[in-house]
């Protein structure tokens, strides 16, 4: 019988290794995650990571779900046996929190007028309801930022409405396909194409 995918959220920090396709990075787990963390045996927030990803394709300070197993490995380093969340899968999620919001916004913002200012700028107005506002009316960041264009401000709805659609999907998929022999890569491969 198959072992049940596992799913944790995390914040990536860094890419520490890389071989080929598979890193070993790291993360900060998120508030969400941190019970299944402690009852997998995690003692701090801070978790290696490894799995296949393509290069740039996990960026720093952003938040992903992680879909795979709890695995240990011996640290080289310090010859301490530590807990590893080894993924088959992942996606960008939505952070809760100042940090990760502003992060997110900066990222999908990048090309339609939204940078790290305008994205600090929503999280003091709306909070950690500033992804949501934007994504349902973009015109309100003109409250904030009246140099966004009309193009702008479309592509960025757009491109957040892409978003949740594709987090919904790939974890449709991850739950779907995990265990009835597939390629673990395929959940991803299906919504890229």
């Amino acid at each position: 019988m198959a072992t049940r995918n596992q799913e944790i959220e995390a914040r990536f920090t860094q890419e520490r290794f890389r071989f080929g396709e598979t890193i070993i990075g790291s993360v900060r787990i998120c508030a969400s995650s941190k019970d299944s963390a402690v009852a997998a045996g995690v003692k701090s927030d801070a978790l290696s990571v490894k799995g296949d990803a393509e290069p740039d394709e996990l960026q720093p300070g952003l938040t992903y779900r992680f879909y795979g197993q709890w695995s240990s490995y011996t640290n080289k380093q310090t010859k301490l046996l530590e807990k590893q969340f080894h993924f088959s899968s992942f996606v960008q999620a939505l952070a809760h929190d100042e940090e990760g919001i502003v992060a997110y916004l900066a990222g999908v913002g990048e090309g339609c007028g939204v940078g790290p200012g305008t994205a600090k700028k929503s999280w003091d107005k709306w909070g950690s309801d500033a992804v949501r506002v934007i994504r349902e009316n973009p015109r309100e960041l003109l409250s904030i930022n009246k140099r966004i264009s009309d193009l702008e401000l479309q592509m960025i709805g757009e491109k957040l409405v892409a978003l949740q659609k594709v987090e919904h999907a790939t974890i449709e998929l991850t739950n779907l396909l995990h265990g009835r022999g597939f390629s673990k890569k395929l959940p991803r491969k299906l919504i890229q194409e």
